[in-house]
């Protein structure tokens, strides 16, 4: 008996747990919302968004990120939320949400730090294969060198130089060779 009260009592607790961050979110929505309607600021909206995408609410993060009217705003939220997904192994899915960024510098900003995140975490095969379907030429030499850089300031020397010697381009390729001699003097 003495177990299974104690038993219910931390499920109770838990439960009101729960419920007062619920509520406690509630307000913070509600706040953001008076916010936005008092000051036209969206970005207590934009932390929401984050928010919930760090509890693995990532359906509802959207809908967040949906409402917000600066694109600006908006294709940051996307970014971090995209680094968020990646820090959780769901790489694909990171991918898809930063094609909804309408600048294409942005884009291609969002997709370095998603491949920097993957390649610092010992994947620069699967960033390179991705770079590769993405982009096409002078961006995807580029995003070699970011990752031979990457590799570089990881401690991968040798996986930095063979990144390096992939580029085809030889200016790019003298370029990612300088920026790891860089990182290694």
């Amino acid at each position: 008996d003495c177990l299974l009260s104690r038993g219910l009592g931390d499920v109770y607790k838990r439960q009101s747990h729960a419920f007062a961050v619920a509520e406690k979110f509630d307000d913070a929505r509600k706040m953001a919302l008076d916010i936005k309607t008092a000051y036209g600021d969206e970005r207590a909206f934009a932390q929401l968004a984050l928010v919930l995408a760090r509890t693995g609410e990532l359906e509802e993060s959207s809908s967040y990120v949906n409402t917000l009217d600066s694109e600006i705003l908006k294709s940051d939220t996307i970014s971090k939320i995209s680094l968020i997904m990646v820090a959780n192994g769901h790489v694909d899915q990171a991918l898809a949400s930063i094609s909804k960024i309408p600048q294409r510098y942005r884009y291609l900003e969002a997709v370095k730090d998603i491949l920097s995140v993957v390649t610092q975490n010992g994947h620069a095969d699967l960033a390179k294969k991705l770079a590769g379907d993405i982009f096409e030429f002078e961006d995807y030499f580029n995003m070699l060198i970011e990752i031979s850089g990457d590799q570089a300031r990881s401690g991968d020397a040798i996986g930095a130089i063979v990144t390096a010697r992939e580029i085809e381009d030889p200016m790019s390729r003298a370029i990612a060779l300088a920026s790891i001699a860089k990182i290694f003097n």
